[in-house]
């Protein structure tokens, strides 16, 4: 297999150490600085990019709650505005916002459409009503940047506490991502019976009693990418799908093709997965905060 073709661009990422890029292994990295090698992937300082234009990608962008603005949500489309509106909870309100926002601004940005013209649909499979997983209609072009097969961008977000992401996918058949805030006093007893696969308990007895809080929502992390990546949710029992693997990426068989589960790089305090059909694709962590402030170029977003 011939490696991935890698240009290099400024790193313009007020990310720190933790801003990477996660590379499929045998991909070429071309860096001045040191490259981590590990579990099937590559790990590259910011500054690098991996693969040029035209190749799958997915993008993910990290922000706070904090990053909210309530010019913000002149971006939103009438049934984004009324789900907003109906939320009390100063957090919560601030939360919706802030996620909704970014990933208008992401999208919008890529198929080069104003953020509030980006066709969303959050119209839930089940009921029909707004809150469902957000979409673009079927035929939405790509990027001019997205391979000529690419198909219509598939999306994820997630958010915990105060932090915020979101997935955007180019030539791949769908994106999962999940973060959860680490608690290392969770009470993981009734959690595992219902959530974990018999292997996946028998590994978790396997550990000290204090590493098993972490290694539970590392797991949940997992199951949740995979099963929002399949657009069921937790409709699907967590206990069906087995995303144990200490090796990454860690490859999950579905019913909708391969799936490939990576660990991302949230801030501190937090784990996150990222699920991808198929896979292995590069995978490219940005910091959000700068698009939402208005900071970010248009030919920075992938």
């Amino acid at each position: 297999m011939s490696a991935a073709p890698v240009e290099e661009t400024p790193g313009d990422l007020p990310f720190s150490a933790r801003a990477a890029l996660s590379v499929p292994a045998g991909a070429q990295v071309v860096s001045a600085g040191t490259r981590i090698v590990s579990a099937g992937a590559q790990v590259v300082p910011v500054g690098t990019r991996v693969v040029r234009a035209g190749a799958p990608v997915v993008s993910v962008w990290w922000a706070r709650v904090e990053d909210t603005r309530d010019s913000l949500a002149a971006l939103l489309d009438p049934a984004e505005r009324a789900r907003y509106e109906e939320y009390r909870r100063p957090a919560d309100r601030a939360r919706f916002l802030t996620a909704a926002a970014l990933l208008r601004l992401v999208v919008g940005r890529m198929l080069g459409v104003a953020p509030e013209l980006v066709p969303l649909d959050r119209s839930c499979d089940r009921c029909g009503r707004p809150h469902g997983r957000p979409r673009l209609p079927a035929g939405t072009g790509a990027p001019s940047s997205a391979p000529p097969s690419a198909s219509t961008p598939v999306l994820s977000v997630s958010h915990a506490g105060d932090c915020l992401v979101v997935a955007v996918g180019i030539g791949v058949d769908a994106v999962g991502v999940d973060v959860e805030a680490i608690d290392h006093t969770l009470d993981i007893g009734e959690l595992v019976g219902v959530a974990l696969t018999e292997l996946e308990t028998r590994a978790l007895d396997a550990l000290d009693p204090p590493s098993r809080p972490s290694a539970f929502l590392r797991l949940w992390t997992r199951k949740e990418a995979v099963l929002k990546a399949l657009g069921v949710g937790l409709d699907h029992a967590p206990d069906q799908v087995d995303v144990l693997g200490t090796e990454e990426p860690v490859r999950v068989p579905t019913e909708q093709g391969e799936a490939t589960l990576l660990s991302l790089n949230p801030p501190s305090g937090y784990l996150a997965s990222l699920a991808v059909i198929p896979g292995p694709v590069p995978v490219v962590e940005r910091d959000g905060t700068g698009l939402l402030a208005g900071r970010t170029q248009k030919e920075d977003i992938l």
